[in-house]
C-alpha cells in the first residue's frame, strides 16, 4: 500500500527489519521520496529478537504469535534487530503523518497504543488485526474502539486490515 501511494508522489518513512524486505525496499524506495528505517517497531527501544520466517510478511517479534502459528511462519533465522518507538521516528521525521500503516505481525495492539495519532497529524490509517484464536481477545473490537476513541471513523476492512478516516 505504502509503495503504491510514493510512486504516486507520496513522501513518508517506510520501517521494517526482515531480511528479505530490507534490501528490496530500499531498491523499491530508492527514487521516491521516502525515507526507510531497517528496524523493528515496538513499544520499548532496544534490542529485540526478529523471527525472520520463510514468507517475508509473516516475519515477526512476536515469539508468542510465532509459537501458535507454526502452520503459517517457518522459521528461516532469528536475530537480535534494533527496535525504534513511533515517538522516536516522529522525532527524526517530524511529518506530518498523514496516512499510517500499522503492520506489526502480532506487535499491531501494543504500539498502537502508544501512537500519537492527533500529534502526528494522521487522517487515514490502515491497520492490520489479528484473529482471536492468536491472541486470545478480540483485537478488531479493541482497535476499533481505540480509534473511535481518537475521533477515527471505521471506512473499510478485509479479512486481516480496517481502514480508519478522520
Amino acid at each position: 500500500n505504502t509503495l503504491l501511494l510514493a510512486e504516486r508522489g507520496w513522501s513518508g518513512v517506510a520501517v521494517d527489519a526482515s531480511w528479505e524486505v530490507v534490501p528490496k525496499a530500499l531498491e523499491a524506495y530508492r527514487n521516491l521520496n521516502v525515507k526507510f528505517i531497517s528496524a523493528a517497531v515496538g513499544v520499548t527501544p532496544g534490542l529485540v529478537p526478529f523471527f525472520d520466517c520463510t514468507h517475508a510478511n509473516l516475519s515477526t517479534c512476536s515469539e508468542g504469535l510465532l509459537k501458535k502459528t507454526p502452520d503459517m511462519r517457518t522459521l528461516k533465522g532469528t536475530r537480535l534487530v534494533p527496535c525504534i518507538t513511533v515517538r522516536q521516528i516522529a522525532e527524526a521525521f517530524p511529518g506530518p503523518f498523514e496516512y499510517i500503516s500499522v503492520d506489526l505481525e502480532g506487535m499491531t495492539w501494543p504500539v498502537l497504543q502508544t501512537m500519537p495519532l492527533k500529534d502526528l497529524g494522521c487522517r487515514m490509517a490502515c491497520v492490520e488485526y489479528l484473529h482471536p484464536i492468536y491472541t486470545g481477545m478480540n483485537e478488531e473490537s479493541k482497535i476499533k474502539e481505540y480509534m473511535a476513541s481518537n475521533g477515527f471513523s471505521f471506512k473499510a476492512s478485509n479479512p486481516s486490515n480496517l481502514v480508519f478516516v478522520r
